[in-house]
C-alpha cells in the first residue's frame, strides 16, 4: 500500500490509533466513507477483535516493518 492509497482486503497493516498506540490488523473491508466522511478500514487482529479507522492512519511499511519487528505481536498495541 501506498501511504496515499487506500488499503486492499486481506492486507496486514498497522496503524496508529487515536490514543496514539499501534495495532496491526487483517484489512476486511475498505469504504470510501468509513466515518465522517473519510475513506477508512475495518480490520481484524490475530485474537478476532474488530476495530476500524482512517486511511491516514495507516503508518508507511518501514514504520510498520519496525513496529512488528520490535517484538509487539500482531493485535498487540504498544
Amino acid at each position: 500500500m501506498s501511504v496515499a492509497g487506500s488499503p486492499e482486503v486481506g492486507e496486514r497493516i498497522v496503524y496508529c490509533t487515536f490514543s496514539g498506540m499501534r495495532r496491526a490488523v487483517e484489512v476486511t473491508a475498505v469504504h470510501e466513507v468509513v466515518k465522517n466522511g473519510r475513506p477508512g478500514f475495518d480490520g481484524v487482529d490475530v485474537r478476532g477483535n474488530s476495530y476500524w479507522g482512517y486511511d491516514d492512519q495507516i503508518l508507511p511499511d518501514d514504520e510498520a516493518y519496525r513496529f512488528l519487528m520490535a517484538g509487539a505481536s500482531d493485535g498487540e498495541e504498544v
